[in-house]
């Protein structure tokens, strides 16, 4: 065996020293890429908590909320921007320039956005919502390229195309932060009428999740006849408490009526003709 030669141990030392060059800037690169995911990391949670407070406690007082959408977006996509350029900065490259443009360009594309976007053809939902859609209720299951999937509340599934979907008039009962209850009754015409709508305003006015605004509870007459006088009562409540504030609404209207002798329900009543045939 021929022994080895200084010249074949100097290739040897130089590919050992390139190899741990490299590995040593692999190890830089990853504690850059490590500290970069941090920063996106945490901005976007910063910015989702943001978002979440903002959406609970200023969009029911915002009317453009597609502004306040576009705006935390614009954030989100800034602290990407920003963090990968810091990323390239360190690599060695200089980020001065692109930097500013491409802010700019962020800038612009929002702008462009928030602009653009009432224009888009879309589905006026999204996953999660309740809506109403060719007689079909029930919360937004999934949303495909060619069907919406609503899932009812008794359980069923109902895959409707969006063609359908677009063509059929559409209900949003998510898309509101407050809600309307209408309370529809018809009293006896001997009740004593200012007492009804004084009962009904008290029982409406007592719960806690009726609302001031946008309108304070009221009860008007919407028409009368000789069956009985049809009243309306209105109020509003959080989009969330409808249900409940509606069923819990009219128990405690049927309680009064019970234990009310001014006030009474109309009975129901069948007019009946009677034709009498003259002796011939």
């Amino acid at each position: 065996m021929e022994p080895t030669t200084a010249v074949e141990i100097q290739p040897a030392a130089s590919a050992l020293e390139e190899a741990s060059a490299i590995v040593e800037q692999v190890s830089n690169y990853s504690a850059l890429i490590t500290d970069s995911l941090y920063v996106i990391i945490g901005g976007m949670i910063v910015v989702f908590l943001l978002y979440k407070l903002t959406s609970k406690f200023l969009f029911p007082y915002v009317k453009n909320r597609r502004l306040l959408r576009v705006v935390f977006g614009t954030i989100y996509v800034l602290i990407l921007v920003v963090t990968m350029l810091m990323v390239v900065n360190k690599v060695g490259i200089d980020t001065h320039a692109i930097g500013k443009v491409v802010i700019i360009a962020v800038l612009i594309g929002a702008v462009a956005v928030f602009f653009l976007v009432p224009f888009l053809p879309r589905l006026p939902f999204m996953i999660g919502q309740m809506i109403e859609v060719g007689g079909i209720v029930g919360i937004v299951d999934n949303i495909s390229t060619l069907h919406t999937t609503i899932r009812t509340f008794d359980g069923a599934m109902v895959f409707l195309p969006n063609p359908m979907v677009l063509a059929s008039k559409i209900t949003n009962f998510s898309d509101i932060s407050e809600r309307r209850v209408a309370l529809s009754l018809t009293v006896s015409v001997d009740a004593d009428i200012e007492a009804v709508r004084e009962s009904i305003v008290a029982v409406m006015s007592a719960d806690e999740r009726v609302l001031k605004e946008p309108a304070t509870p009221l009860a008007r007459v919407a028409s009368a006849n000789a069956a009985g006088i049809n009243l309306i009562a209105l109020c509003w409540t959080k989009n969330e408490d409808f249900l409940n504030t509606q069923s819990d609404l009219w128990i405690e209207v049927v309680n009064v009526f019970k234990n009310d002798d001014r006030v009474s329900m109309a009975l129901p009543q069948q007019e009946i003709h009677i034709v009498r045939e003259e002796a011939v």
